[in-house]
């Protein structure tokens, strides 16, 4: 596991995919702190309204704001390409060779996938709350109706950073299935990034009812509810429990497609 883990870290799409995590939210610190004084005077108080309160309130709003998509899509490159990668260089069949057992294989490479997924989350709070704190100095955590101490703030972001990574996992599950299935790497990480849009798309559907909270971006963006004036957990629960089928159903086709997949020939 530690030689896949220092290979993947090598790689410049792992340097490129975790640099974004960092560089984005300083970006969009930029921009919030070119528009801090051009908003209505009225506006609703919302985690994004309350973004230029203090560092910590930016980093709630990124943290928010890049789980819709952009970490959708960097998730989904480190979890869709390290098997299809290796089969589209060649590279696949002389890891069998030596021999290793495909399932210890199959198992290095997702726990991988998973802490660089990981580290790409976790990454984008710490950075929101640098990039902020430099724009808008440092405070409490202003919410709708009061205030948080930095204590509680930490606390809650920390919950929610690790509710987004837990969200992510069916996404992220799905390109490493895919990504045992073929050998070009870009395929499972564009299908994945098209399911969690059209998952989104269709959560929009009032039509759907019920259905739609089996969605697996249905939850996305519940931890908000820490930060309410009655904060709620029910709705994150639901959203840890509504992720459970798809990883275990994704992750099973994975190992089965994986132990029957010709990569000798």
């Amino acid at each position: 596991m530690i030689v896949e883990l220092t290979k993947q870290v090598r790689r410049l799409r792992t340097r490129l995919g975790l640099g974004a995590m960092v560089a984005l939210p300083a970006v969009l610190a930029f921009v919030f702190w070119l528009g801090r004084d051009q908003g209505p005077p009225n506006a609703p108080q919302d985690i994004f309204a309350l973004a230029t309160q203090s560092g910590l309130n930016f980093a709630a709003a990124a943290l928010e704001a890049m789980g819709m998509f952009f970490l959708v899509v960097v998730v989904s490159l480190f979890a869709g390409e390290p098997v299809a990668g290796e089969a589209n260089w060649g590279t696949l069949r002389y890891l069998l060779v030596r021999p290793v057992p495909r399932a210890r294989l199959l198992r290095d490479k997702l726990v991988v996938a998973a802490l660089l997924g990981t580290a790409a989350v976790v990454l984008v709070p710490l950075a929101a709350m640098a990039a902020g704190t430099i724009a808008f100095g440092w405070g409490r955590l202003q919410i709708p109706f009061g205030s948080l101490s930095v204590g509680q703030a930490l606390i809650k972001l920390a919950i929610g950073t690790g509710y987004e990574v837990l969200s992510l996992s069916a996404i992220a599950t799905l390109a490493f299935m895919l990504s045992t299935m073929t050998s070009a790497p870009a395929g499972p990480v564009a299908i994945a990034v098209g399911a969690a849009i059209v998952s989104q798309i269709l959560d929009a559907i009032p039509s759907l009812g019920s259905v739609a909270k089996w969605l697996p971006t249905h939850y996305w963006g519940a931890w908000t509810e820490l930060l309410s004036r009655t904060p709620q957990s029910g709705d994150m629960v639901r959203g840890m429990l509504a992720q459970v089928p798809y990883v275990v159903v994704f992750g099973l086709v994975a190992w089965l497609w994986f132990q029957r997949k010709d990569v000798l020939s």
